[in-house]
């Protein structure tokens, strides 16, 4: 027995063209919570060690699309004080630098694995989709600050063509400065110094002294699963 199917042929307009169409209204998201997740062994946190966690909540509508990293902790030395403001130390730029690796499972079975150069991989994909504007704002977030000038630690954004500095026999004592001394300098010879690394510069005012930082990391910054469904899941893990 043969059956003939007649199909009937339906036009698509293009969103482009869809002007003059009632805009939609979609309520069908109520509530939108972050949940928190501590690693499986909270009391190693800050050991240099594997970090698990796991997501308990399987009746819940998780959306991993929008999952985020959040790292929090201070600065400080191997005897456990804290480094001056002026130290010229801090961390690598990019948060993610802190990791070496990355492992995304679903029911215990790998979805994708990022091994050994995590820091590599996300410092190369944030320099091809961070516009210089995001990468100076939200990007800040990751502790994204670009080095700049030749990398090193250089913390004078100014430097000087000629002598602009008062003589140290002059300011030995301070009744010797005179207006004279000033009007003398040489002030026009002061340039930017091309060598100056603002990214190091903005990240060691953040973790030197007594200051505590936060680094949000979202997981579809490094992680194509993450980033290209963003669909809910729930009876996972």
């Amino acid at each position: 027995m043969y059956y003939n199917i007649i199909m009937e042929n339906k036009k698509i307009v293009s969103p482009y063209f869809r002007i003059l169409e009632d805009p939609i209204e979609d309520d069908s998201i109520t509530e939108f919570e972050y949940i928190e997740y501590l690693p499986r062994d909270s009391n190693n946190m800050n050991k240099d060690c594997q970090q698990i966690i796991v997501t308990k909540d399987v009746d819940e509508f998780l959306l991993p699309h929008k999952a985020v990293l959040e790292v929090r902790g201070k600065l400080v030395k191997n005897d456990g004080t804290n480094y001056n403001a002026g130290d010229s130390v801090t961390i690598t730029n990019n948060g993610w630098s802190l990791f070496q690796s990355i492992q995304y499972q679903i029911n215990n079975n790998i979805v994708e694995d990022i091994n050994l150069y995590l820091p590599q991989a996300s410092t190369i994909m944030n320099l091809v989709l961070y516009s210089d504007d995001y990468g100076r704002s939200t990007a800040t977030n990751m502790f994204w600050f670009r080095d700049t000038g030749t990398g090193l630690a250089n913390l004078n954004e100014f430097g000087t063509a000629g002598a602009a500095l008062l003589p140290v026999a002059t300011v030995g004592d301070a009744a010797n400065v005179t207006g004279a001394h000033f009007r003398a300098l040489n002030f026009a010879n002061t340039l930017r110094n091309s060598n100056y690394n603002s990214g190091f510069r903005s990240r060691q005012l953040l973790t030197t002294g007594d200051k505590q930082i936060s680094i949000l990391l979202p997981l579809n910054s490094v992680l194509g699963s993450h980033r290209d469904i963003n669909t809910v899941m729930s009876g996972i893990k």
